[in-house]
């Protein structure tokens, strides 16, 4: 048996000479396929985007499955958790054999909303499949709250003397009014006699926590981001969209935990402590509360 090796920094292929075994691994996903004489590979064959590229239909191929997930919206500044990207999926999408699609991969945000991700006919943009960036995080200040996306920002608080209690409210999930819904909305922010806390973005598979208090007067809790969604298109069960954490201003309280298993990120301490931890790249979860980026999207087309 000769083994020979292919490489680069993202993607790694052992290709094994002798026959029967193929071995195909990046950094998120893994598949082998087994063959033997008379009979095709266990499992159908899949294609994963971690960037924009394109993609030809292979020859006999009319229906495909596809996980489609928007690059994830950033934590606002001092502020809110990003919303997780818009999330699609379908079993039993119709194509053309021979057909070129662009696929598009969208960037997490950067104290903003994510992009799209999705794909298109080249020739014709017809076919269109689309999730939307999701939203990002409020400012403290940001009085219209968190902003719209495949699932919506965290809210922040109005910073206005008095104003105890929720404030802003979180962004709106499902911008592409699709069904089924593509996010949720994000979580609400909370002022508290001088600390603010913000509220958690919206994931695919849930709403954004909001920012709250244990007690009158007590340390503020800003919110969770909301749960991503799981799938094994792959063959693996892997988590995306997951919703960023809100911040707080004032080490009394805590930031709140994005969704991780599901690429979510941490809410910081905004202008005090930390800032949040960052998103998973290739996950399309929100970034935390405190400036964080969203993390990118993914495309996964299957077939056979």
């Amino acid at each position: 048996m000769s083994i020979r090796r292919y490489t680069n920094n993202k993607f790694s292929v052992k290709k094994f000479t002798t026959p029967g075994v193929r071995n195909y691994k990046d950094n998120l996903f893994s598949l082998r396929r087994f063959t033997a004489p008379g009979f095709g590979p266990i499992g159908p064959p899949f294609r994963i985007f971690l960037s924009s590229d394109t993609w030809i239909v292979p020859p006999g191929v009319s229906t495909i499955s596809y996980l489609i997930v928007a690059g994830g919206g950033g934590g606002g500044v001092a502020g809110g958790g990003g919303g997780g990207g818009g999330v699609r999926i379908s079993n039993s999408h119709s194509v053309s054999p021979g057909t070129s699609y662009t696929i598009s991969v969208g960037a997490g945000g950067s104290s903003a909303s994510g992009s799209n991700s999705g794909f298109f006919v080249t020739t014709s943009g017809g076919g269109a499949v689309w999730g939307t960036g999701g939203g990002g995080g409020a400012n403290d200040t940001f009085l219209g709250g968190g902003f719209a996306g495949g699932s919506g920002g965290g809210g922040g608080v109005s910073n206005q003397p008095g104003a105890w209690g929720p404030n802003s409210p979180g962004g709106l999930g499902n911008a592409g009014a699709y069904s089924p819904a593509e996010g949720f909305d994000g979580g609400a922010g909370f002022f508290n006699t001088g600390t603010k806390g913000v509220g958690g973005g919206g994931g695919a598979g849930g709403v954004g926590g909001g920012s709250s208090t244990n007690f009158w007067g007590g340390p503020i809790i800003a919110g969770n981001g909301g749960i991503g969604i799981f799938s094994t298109i792959t063959g693996s069960n892997t988590g995306f969209a997951g919703g960023g954490g809100g911040a707080i201003d004032t080490p009394a309280g805590s930031g709140g935990f994005g969704h991780f298993i599901c690429g979510g990120a941490n809410g910081g301490t905004a202008g005090v402590t930390s800032a949040g931890t960052p998103a998973v790249s290739n996950r399309g979860g929100g970034g935390g509360g405190a400036t964080t980026n969203g993390g990118s999207g993914v495309v996964i087309v299957k077939w056979g």
